[in-house]
């Protein structure tokens, strides 16, 4: 970081005077300054000895101390001291691999990652200027979805490209909208959590077994909707996530119990996200009725609507009553984990 390596001395010239003012430092917006630093690293020095005009170009933030200016950050001056995107930096990478991964996001999906309406629009007018994604009716609300052109699959490459299932208009099934686009919104909140090390939508959860050679079986094997990677106690374990939005027979709840006991033991537990409190009762009773065939306790259970309002608060169920799957976070966590991302 240039804060780190550099300590400056600044002699600022104002040449002219403005009634428009700068909105981070009162300074006038069209007012040239010439910055004359004194540089710990004589290498950096060319880079920052310069005239700004605050009107047009990037500028160099400071902040008086003693006799000294620390450089804290670059500010790109734009419309409204908006920043305006002009490279694809890392988390617009981390947000093409997010829309390749899911097949396709929703506006208030790329909200919930970036955590604002207004960044999430400069990202979508970057990404569709460079012609990295396209957008598709739903034909359901939200009514607007967005997916990577084959340009924007080319453009990922090494860690960013963990599948090679590319997903055109044609795969769109608007009747596994809904399973799919909640899928999406509980694992976006999910890897917001610092014990989240990896959420994995189920072709990238198989892409990658593959691709560590392992034998995959996609029938009679049970493939979660998606996969968590969590860390525990300084290990890290897989935990799948499923998602149930109606309620299926006894029979078939029996069946999946089953299945993931004998086909996945390499599962610590699965999170059950549940669209009402009818469909949760209905899977606690017939765990109690099978603690002889399977470790029930692996089975975790939580309210999506829950979950959406309340995220690590939202509370979670087994067979021996309520818990807390993942512990509650504070704010300062949360960004430090949106920080690496």
């Amino acid at each position: 970081m240039v804060r780190d390596l550099v300590r400056v001395l600044v002699q600022l010239i104002i040449n002219s005077a403005s009634s428009h003012t700068h909105p981070e430092m009162g300074w006038s917006a069209t007012a040239s300054l010439k910055l004359c630093f004194s540089l710990t690293t004589p290498s950096l020095r060319p880079l920052f000895t310069h005239r700004t005009n605050f009107a047009d170009a990037s500028w160099v933030r400071v902040q008086l101390r003693s006799d000294l200016f620390v450089c804290l950050e670059n500010y790109i001056c734009g419309e409204n001291s908006r920043m305006a995107i002009k490279t694809l930096n890392k988390r617009g990478l981390k947000l093409l691999q997010l829309i390749y991964e899911n097949d396709y996001l929703t506006f208030e999906d790329i909200v919930l990652f970036l955590g604002s309406k207004g960044r999430a629009s400069e990202y979508l007018s970057y990404l569709k200027k460079m012609n990295l994604i396209k957008e598709f009716n739903t034909n359901l609300k939200p009514r607007k979805a967005y997916y990577l052109t084959s340009w924007g699959c080319d453009f990922l490459q090494g860690d960013f490209k963990r599948s090679d299932k590319k997903f055109t208009i044609s795969d769109y099934n608007f009747t596994k909208f809904p399973h799919q686009n909640m899928c999406t919104k509980i694992g976006i909140i999910l890897e917001k959590h610092p014990l989240v090390k990896d959420f994995r939508m189920q072709k990238v959860a198989i892409y990658l077994e593959k691709q560590q050679g392992k034998e995959v079986f996609t029938k009679g094997w049970k493939q979660f909707d998606a996969e968590m990677v969590v860390e525990k106690d300084g290990k890290e374990y897989i935990v799948g996530v499923e998602i149930e939005l109606t309620q299926k027979s006894a029979e078939s709840y029996a069946k999946r119990f089953l299945n993931i006991e004998t086909t996945r033991p390499d599962v610590f537990a699965v999170a059950w996200f549940c669209s009402n409190k009818t469909i949760i009762t209905k899977m606690l009773e017939i765990l109690k009725n099978m603690q002889m065939k399977v470790n029930t306790l692996r089975h975790k259970f939580c309210l999506i609507e829950s979950f959406l309002k309340d995220w690590f608060k939202a509370e979670w169920m087994d067979v021996e009553g309520s818990l807390y799957l993942l512990p509650e976070i504070t704010m300062e966590q949360e960004n430090e984990t949106e920080n690496l991302n």
